[in-house]
């Protein structure tokens, strides 16, 4: 299983660098020199393995990243709007971290009612949107921000909820 370690959200310079909103905790450790990471575009179901040539942290709170062989503007330029993906790594997390991926198809409930099933994720701008597969009715847009989480059960597959008057009606 692969996990979203981001989002390229532009190029930075003219020697291949790319700008990374990145969904890891552990940026550093993922986007190491020599790692191998996978490109995908959801939206054109294209896919390309890459390897990490340089990876630092910009003062705007982006990654930048390189890749090898890829060495001017022109090359990354593509890449835009790509997700950058790693095989789940085989690490012990602590008890209340868990992968982004873990989260899918988890049961989501308000006091004790089923609301649905997380089919979806992506980048709403300033947080991460969880789209929410209801029986009979529109999917569920719903914001993962701490305030409107309740818990997070990553081992029974569920997730609750705390929203304020008017997110779920």
């Amino acid at each position: 299983m692969e996990v979203i370690l981001g989002i390229i959200v532009g190029v930075f310079g003219i020697k291949g660098e790319v700008k990374v909103k990145s969904s890891t905790d552990f940026a550093k450790k993922r986007y190491k020199k020599g790692n191998i990471v996978t490109v995908y575009s959801p939206f054109l179901n294209i896919k390309e393995t890459l390897t990490i040539n340089n990876y630092r942290k910009s003062s705007n709170g982006l990654d930048i990243i390189s890749f090898v062989n890829k060495e001017n503007a022109n090359d990354v330029e593509k890449y835009k709007g790509y997700q950058i993906l790693i095989e789940k790594p085989n690490e012990e997390l602590a008890s209340d971290q868990y992968y982004f991926a873990d989260l899918y198809n988890c049961k989501v409930y308000h006091e004790d009612k089923l609301i649905g099933e997380i089919i979806d994720m992506f980048d709403g701008g300033s947080h991460i949107i969880l789209r929410i597969k209801r029986d009979n009715q529109k999917d569920l847009l719903y914001p993962f921000v701490d305030k409107f989480i309740k818990q997070v059960d990553i081992e029974n597959k569920a997730l609750y909820l705390n929203p304020i008057k008017g997110m779920i009606e």
